[in-house]
C-alpha cells in the first residue's frame, strides 16, 4: 500500500459499539503509516486501537494532537476490503471501526488445525462432468458479454452441479469464485460436493462459526489466491485477491439478511458493491425469486434464465376447504377435534404413501406444542392481551404468549363473552407428531424442527439413518430446505393460512415461494406426479388460488408487486426501520415522539414517515418498544442522500437503524 508524508491522521476507533457521529479522531503520524494499518492510541486515559483512515498536511482544529504510538498490523484490510467497509459503513449508518472489525485477519494460532479428511463416499457418488452443458455454454457467453445473470431454477443437485462446473470454468485463468449460501445446511452438503472438483489446497469454506484457527487457515488460503470459496453471508468480508464470479444460491431466502447486529446488511446489495470493486460478474438462482430482485434484474438489464422444462405447469396442488370437512365429520369426531387437523383425503393419502414404502412429508408453520384455543361458545380464538399473538395452552391450565412471555391466570374467562369453557387444536410440531402415533401406532415418525435440528445435524450419521427409516417427516419449513433428503411419495400441508397471517408486508410473498418450492418436489419423479395435498380454511386466498393454476406470477406476483407499488414498499422505495426500547411505555412513548417531530422537519418532503407504534411484540424482554418506518422514494438500491444520511446521524445510540428491513412490525 502506498504510504504518505502527511502529519495529520484520521483514525476511526475501533469497537462494538461506538457514537454514530463521533467516531474519528485526529492523531499526529509520520510516512511509516498507511491507510488501512491498525494502530494503538492513546484515547483519554487508556489506549485504545484504531485503523488508519486518511491523511491530510493541515490540522482542522488548533488542538494539543496526541501522537499514534504504534502499528499493530499493516495492513490490517487490503485496499478492496477498505473500498467495501467504507460503503457498509455509509449505506447501513455504522460506525467504521465498527465495520472494519469484520474485515481484519485474523491471528495465528499456536497450533493450526489442519483440513477435514476427504469424504470418500460423496466423492465416489458425485461425477465431475467432462464437457460443460449447453446451458453452462451459454450462461458463460452472457457473462462474456458483461451481463449479470440471473437463473431461475429449482435448487437440488443439478443446479449445484452447473454452478460448481460455471465457478470451475471462471477459475481456469487464476482467478477466484466465491458462492454464497442462505445457510450451513445448504452449505456444507456442498462443500462435500465440491470436493470432487476441486484439491483442498484450492478450496475453502466460510461461515459464522469458525474457530480462530479455522478461519485462519481458510483466510490465509484465499489471501494466496485459492480458487473456490464457499460460504454464508460472512465470507464477503474475506480478503478476495482476484474475484471474477460471485454467486448468490436462494437469493429469495431470509438467510441472506444480517438481522441482529450492525451493520444490518442485505447479503444480495453487498455483493453488488462488492463485484464492482472487483469488476467481476453476479449470478443470483432461485427458484422463486424475489419481487424486489426481480424488479432490479429487469431494470438493470440482466439476463433472465429460465430452465427449459418448468415442474410448475405439470399437477397443480390438491386443495382441501377444511370449513367443508369440519362440516362433514361434525358428529363423527364430535369429541375428537384434533383429529380434524387432517382432513379424509390427507390421512388416505398418507396411507397409501406408507403402504407403497415411500417417505411422506408433512409440512406445520409452527414447531413445539402450538395450540389454538377457542372459546366453546362464541368461537373467538384466544389472544394474548399484550401483544395480541395466539395464547397457547399450558400443561398447568394456563395459556402462555409464546412472543412476549404473558401468562394467563389459572382460570381464564373469554374476553368477549366471559365464558370458562375452551376448545383446543393442536398444530405445532410436536402437537401433530403426538397425534399422528395414535392414528399410526406402528409407523416411524421423525420430527424436524429448530428444536432438534442443531442436535441431529452434530449426529449426522445417525441423522440421516433415521430419515432414511422414517415413513412420515415432520417439520416446519426448515425441513423443506434441508439438502439431499430423500424423495418424498406424497406432501401434505397443514393449515396454509398459517403461513400466511402475518401482518408484514413479506409474508405472502415469502409464503408462495415455500409453496412453490415444496411444489417442486412432487415433481422430482420424472415418471410420475406425486400428490401434493394443501389444507386451507381459505381457498379463494390469491396464493392458495396462484398455486391451483398454472401461471402463477399472473395471478400472484404481479397481484402483490402492484400493490406494492401503491403502498409505496419496496422494491419501488428505500424503506428504513427506526426501533428504540426503553423500560417504561410513558418514556418510550415520549421519546419516539420527539424524533418523529425531527424527522418532520428534517427530511425532504416527499418521504413518507409513519407516526411511533407498538410492533406486534410490544416488549422486548422488560423493556418495551417503538418503531417508525421511513419510505423514500429512490430508484432501486440508490445510495442514501446526504440530508437524509445526516439526520439518522443524529439518533441517539439506542435507536436500531434497519436498511431495507425484512420485517417492520
Amino acid at each position: 500500500m502506498n504510504t504518505h508524508s502527511k502529519l495529520f491522521v484520521d483514525v476511526a476507533i475501533i469497537a462494538k459499539a461506538l457514537p454514530r457521529k463521533k467516531n474519528i479522531y485526529t492523531y499526529i503520524g509520520d510516512t511509516s503509516f498507511s491507510v488501512g494499518d491498525l494502530v494503538e492510541i492513546p484515547f483519554g486515559k487508556k489506549t485504545t486501537q484504531g485503523i488508519i483512515l486518511s491523511f491530510h498536511k493541515t490540522a482542522l482544529a488548533k488542538y494539543a494532537y496526541k501522537k499514534i504510538s504504534r502499528t499493530l498490523q499493516s495492513p490490517a484490510i487490503t485496499p478492496p476490503q477498505h473500498q467495501l467497509a467504507l460503503f457498509l459503513s455509509r449505506e447501513y449508518i455504522t460506525p467504521f471501526g465498527s465495520v472494519a472489525r469484520l474485515f481484519f485477519f485474523p491471528k495465528k494460532p499456536k497450533k493450526e488445525i489442519p483440513p477435514p479428511p476427504p469424504s470418500h463416499e460423496v466423492i465416489l457418488k458425485q461425477e465431475v462432468p467432462k464437457k460443460l452443458s449447453k446451458e453452462c455454454k451459454e450462461i458463460l457467453t452472457y457473462l462474456e458479454d458483461q451481463r449479470n445473470i440471473f437463473l431461475k431454477e429449482p435448487s437440488g443437485e443439478y443446479r449445484l452441479q452447473k454452478v460448481l462446473a460455471l465457478a470451475k470454468e471462471k477459475t481456469k485463468n487464476g482467478s477466484q469464485a466465491l458462492i454464497i449460501f442462505p445457510d450451513k445446511n445448504t452449505l456444507f452438503w456442498a462443500y462435500e460436493k465440491a470436493r470432487s472438483f476441486w484439491k483442498d489446497d484450492s478450496l475453502s469454506l466460510l461461515y459464522g462459526g469458525l474457530s480462530p484457527s479455522q478461519k485462519y487457515r481458510d483466510w490465509k488460503k484465499i489471501s494466496s489466491g485459492c480458487s473456490l470459496i464457499l460460504g454464508t453471508k460472512s465470507a464477503l468480508f474475506a480478503p478476495y485477491k482476484n474475484l471474477s464470479l460471485i454467486i448468490i444460491e436462494d437469493e429469495h431466502r431470509s438467510g441472506h439478511k444480517q438481522r441482529e447486529v450492525a451493520p444490518r446488511y442485505d447479503t444480495r446489495r453487498v455483493v453488488l458493491e462488492l463485484a464492482k470493486i472487483h469488476q467481476c460478474h453476479v449470478i443470483m438462482t432461485s427458484a422463486t425469486p424475489s419481487i424486489e430482485y426481480t424488479h432490479h434484474a429487469k431494470t438493470a438489464s440482466w439476463k433472465i434464465l429460465s430452465p427449459k422444462k418448468t415442474l410448475q405447469k405439470k399437477q397443480a396442488p390438491l386443495i382441501v376447504n377444511m370449513k367443508l370437512e369440519v362440516y362433514k365429520n361434525k358428529r363423527k369426531y364430535a369429541f375428537k377435534t384434533n383429529r380434524l387437523i387432517f382432513s379424509d383425503l390427507l390421512l388416505e393419502t398418507i396411507r397409501q404413501t406408507i403402504k407403497n414404502k415411500d417417505p411422506f412429508f408433512l409440512f406445520v408453520s409452527r414447531k413445539g406444542m402450538h395450540t389454538l384455543s377457542f372459546c366453546s361458545d362464541c368461537k373467538k380464538m384466544l389472544l394474548c392481551p399484550q401483544c395480541k399473538h395466539i395464547l397457547s395452552e399450558q400443561n398447568n391450565e394456563t395459556y402462555a404468549c409464546l412472543s412476549c412471555g404473558f401468562i394467563s391466570k389459572t382460570f381464564m374467562e373469554c374476553p368477549h363473552c366471559h365464558s370458562m369453557h375452551f376448545t383446543h387444536k393442536n398444530t405445532g410440531t410436536q402437537a401433530i407428531e403426538k397425534t399422528l402415533k395414535t392414528l399410526f401406532p406402528s409407523t416411524r415418525i421423525m420430527r424436524v424442527d429448530a428444536d432438534n435440528l442443531e442436535s441431529k445435524i452434530k449426529k449426522k450419521e445417525a441423522f440421516q439413518e433415521k430419515i432414511q427409516k422414517a415413513d412420515i417427516l415432520i417439520g416446519t419449513p426448515t425441513l423443506a430446505y434441508l439438502p439431499s433428503l430423500r424423495k418424498p411419495g406424497g406432501i401434505g400441508i397443514i393449515e396454509a393460512e398459517s403461513f400466511l397471517q402475518w401482518s408484514e408486508y413479506l409474508a405472502e410473498e415469502q409464503a408462495f415461494q415455500f409453496f412453490t418450492h415444496v411444489a417442486n418436489f412432487s415433481h422430482l419423479d420424472e415418471e410420475k406426479t406425486l400428490p401434493f395435498i394443501i389444507q386451507t380454511y381459505n381457498e379463494n386466498h390469491r396464493v392458495i388460488r396462484a398455486l391451483s393454476h398454472h401461471k402463477e406470477e399472473v395471478l400472484c406476483t404481479k397481484e402483490i408487486r402492484e400493490e406494492r407499488k401503491d403502498l409505496f414498499y419496496p422494491p419501488f422505495s428505500r424503506m428504513i426501520l427506526l426501533s428504540s426500547s426503553h423500560k417504561t411505555p410513558k418514556r418510550a412513548m415520549k421519546e419516539s415522539e420527539e424524533i418523529y417531530t425531527l424527522l418532520k422537519k428534517s427530511l425532504p418532503s416527499n418521504t413518507r414517515i409513519s407516526p411511533p407504534f407498538s410492533p406486534m411484540r410490544k416488549k422486548k424482554g422488560d423493556l418495551s418498544q417503538k418503531n417508525i418506518v421511513i419510505k423514500i422514494p429512490k430508484k432501486w438500491k440508490s445510495p442514501l442522500d446526504a440530508k437524509v444520511y445526516e439526520t439518522l446521524l443524529l439518533l441517539p445510540p439506542h435507536w436500531i437503524i434497519d436498511i431495507d428491513p425484512k420485517e417492520i412490525l
